[in-house]
C-alpha cells in the first residue's frame, strides 16, 4: 500500500526497505524491507506486470465489495490485490474482455478489528454450536 512503498522503492533501483515509518494500518503489509528484495522486483519486471499504489481505504473498500457482493470474507491483506485490480479498472488499464486473476488470500474471520468494522452498525452475532442448525439450509 501507499503507506509501505517498500516494492515500489525497490522496484526504482532501492532493494534497501524504507527509511521512515510505515503508515499503512493493513498489518499484513506492515514490513519495512521486501523479504525478496531482488526477486520481487524481478517478478514484476519479467511478467510484464506494473505497480500499482493504493491506499488502505482502497484496501477497506475492496475488502468490503468481496465480502458484500461475492460472499469472500478475506483479511484486509488479501484485499490488496482486488484494489489494484479496481484501481487499474478505474483508470483503464482493465478493458471489457480481459482476463484477469486476482487472489484474494487470508482467513477475514480472524480479524476481528475488519469484522467489527464491516458490520458497521449492524451487530455481529455470536453463533452457539446449538443455535447453528437455524442458520443452515
Amino acid at each position: 500500500p501507499s503507506g509501505c512503498a517498500t516494492l515500489a522503492r525497490a522496484l526504482d533501483g532501492d532493494p534497501s526497505g524504507l527509511d521512515g515509518p510505515v503508515t499503512s494500518a493493513i498489518s499484513g503489509l506492515q514490513v519495512a524491507i521486501l523479504f525478496d528484495p531482488v526477486g520481487a522486483p524481478e517478478a514484476v519486471r519479467s511478467t510484464g506486470g506494473h505497480l500499482v499504489e493504493v491506499d488502505d481505504s482502497d484496501i477497506y473498500e475492496a475488502q468490503e465489495l468481496l465480502v458484500r457482493e461475492n460472499g469472500v470474507l478475506v483479511e484486509p491483506a488479501g484485499a490488496t490485490a482486488f484494489a489494484g485490480f479496481l484501481a487499474d479498472a478505474r483508470a483503464g488499464r482493465v478493458r471489457p474482455g480481459d482476463r484477469v486473476v486476482v487472489l484474494a488470500t487470508g482467513a477475514g474471520y480472524k480479524d476481528g478489528t475488519a469484522l467489527s468494522r464491516l458490520a458497521g452498525d449492524d451487530a455481529v452475532p455470536v453463533i452457539g454450536l446449538d443455535d447453528l442448525e437455524e442458520y443452515l439450509p
